[in-house]
C-alpha cells in the first residue's frame, strides 16, 4: 500500500490519519447495524471512541485474550442491554444464522486464533482479516463481537504500520454481512476481496482528507 511509507515517515500525517479514523469509528457501528434497528445509540458511539483511544495508548501492547476482553468490555459499557462486557458467553449463540462453537471451546479457539495472528508466517493483511473473521465466528462474548473484531483487526494493522480499515460506506450495511457469510460458507476469496476493497477505499478517503488539509 503506497500510503504506508508516507505515514510511517511523517508524524503529522500519521496523527491526521488516526484522528480521521477515530472520527469515523464513532459512527461506523451505526452504519453497519441491521436495517430496522432503532435510532442512534450515543452510548455506543461514545464507547467506540473510548475503545479507539485505548488502542492508540496501547499500540505496542501484545494483543492477547485479556486485551480482546478489555476491548469488548469498553464497547459494552453502560449499554441499556443486559450484557456483561469482557466475559465469555456461557450459553449457545449463533453467527449469521449458524450455530457458534460450544462455550466450553471458546478459550481454546480464541487462544489459537490469537497465536496465529501474532506468530503465523502469513502476510499481515491475511492475519488481520483472519482475526477479524475468527472473533466473529467464535462469538466469544454475549454481544458486540463484530465491533470487537473490527477494533482488534485495526489494532493489529496499526501495530504493523498499516492504515486501519473502515466500513463507513452506505453499501457496507449489506456488503459487510454478505462477505462474512461467504467466509462462513467457505468462500475465502469473496471475503478477502471485499476486505481488500474496503482497505483501498479507506486509503483513498484518507488521501482525499490529507489533500484537503494541506491546501
Amino acid at each position: 500500500m503506497l500510503i504506508e511509507p508516507m505515514i510511517q515517515q511523517d508524524d503529522f500525517l500519521r496523527m491526521n490519519v488516526l484522528n480521521y479514523a477515530r472520527s469515523e469509528f464513532r459512527t461506523e457501528a451505526q452504519k453497519l447495524k441491521p436495517i430496522g434497528i432503532g435510532p442512534t445509540d450515543f452510548t455506543n458511539i461514545y464507547n467506540m471512541s473510548v475503545a479507539w483511544d485505548y488502542v492508540l495508548k496501547h499500540l505496542h501492547t501484545t494483543i492477547d485474550i485479556h486485551e480482546i476482553a478489555q476491548i469488548n468490555s469498553i464497547i459494552s459499557a453502560n449499554n441499556n442491554e443486559d450484557v456483561t462486557g469482557g466475559s465469555f458467553r456461557y450459553c449457545m449463540a449463533y453467527c449469521l444464522g449458524q450455530p457458534a462453537p460450544n462455550p466450553l471451546k471458546i478459550h481454546d479457539l480464541l487462544d489459537t486464533a490469537i497465536y496465529k495472528m501474532n506468530f503465523d508466517k502469513h502476510l499481515i493483511l491475511t492475519r488481520a482479516f483472519d482475526i477479524h473473521y475468527n472473533i466473529i465466528a467464535i462469538q466469544p462474548f454475549a454481544d458486540f463481537n463484530k465491533r470487537t473484531a473490527r477494533i482488534i483487526m485495526n489494532w493489529f494493522l496499526l501495530k504493523n504500520k498499516y492504515t486501519p480499515i473502515l466500513f463507513n460506506h452506505k453499501t457496507d450495511n449489506q456488503d459487510y454481512t454478505a462477505a462474512l457469510r461467504a467466509r462462513l460458507n467457505g468462500d475465502t476469496k469473496t471475503y478477502t476481496t471485499y476486505m481488500c476493497d474496503r482497505m483501498c477505499k479507506t486509503q483513498h478517503a484518507i488521501l482525499k482528507m490529507l489533500n484537503q488539509r494541506v491546501k
